[in-house]
């Protein structure tokens, strides 16, 4: 944990809820195919991974999951861990970076699947802000793939989401 000039006690209980909030983003994604997603989000939130995902803003947020629930029958679960947390400027902004590894796993179907290696696995970086109601939003989430295995959908995502595809067509 890195100090913002709060206490030792503050930071934990602001990384308790920031762990327990990111937690139940991913449920959001994995029971409820990101229907309510942009509930975790501030307006002009971002997310983007690698170079081939691109998402500004809750409409194209909510625009990337409804492509998901169209794939049909998605099963996924994100694990997540090796929290690391900045506090540095929580006091003037309200804002914590958050830095995590992400393991995804994925396919589709109906459970219970056969075991398959992860889809990918992520070094991830979190803005949070918190609400004048105390609750979060994200307000970027950045994850660099570190691992991917050939059939992640990330390498066919369509070419509004994906600005390596955007780049070719030009």
């Amino acid at each position: 944990m890195t100090s913002g000039g709060l206490s030792l006690e503050t930071e934990a209980a602001l990384a308790n809820g920031l762990e327990d909030f990111f937690s139940k983003m991913w449920e959001e994604v994995e029971f409820n195919m990101g229907h309510d997603i942009a509930k975790f989000y501030s307006e002009d939130g971002s997310v983007s991974v690698g170079t081939n995902m691109d998402l500004c803003g809750k409409q194209a947020i909510e625009r990337f999951y409804a492509y998901r629930r169209e794939m049909g029958g998605r099963v996924s679960r994100h694990i997540v861990g090796n929290y690391r947390f900045d506090f540095g400027t929580f006091l003037q902004n309200a804002r914590v970076r958050v830095c995590a590894i992400v393991t995804h796993y994925g396919t589709s179907g109906t459970p219970p699947l056969p075991s398959a290696l992860p889809l990918g696995i992520y070094d991830s970086e979190m803005i949070f802000e918190r609400q004048a109601d105390s609750s979060w939003r994200i307000v970027r989430y950045r994850g660099e793939p570190f691992f991917l295995s050939a059939d992640n959908p990330y390498w066919t995502l369509p070419e509004e989401m994906n600005p390596a595809a955007r780049e070719k067509s030009r």
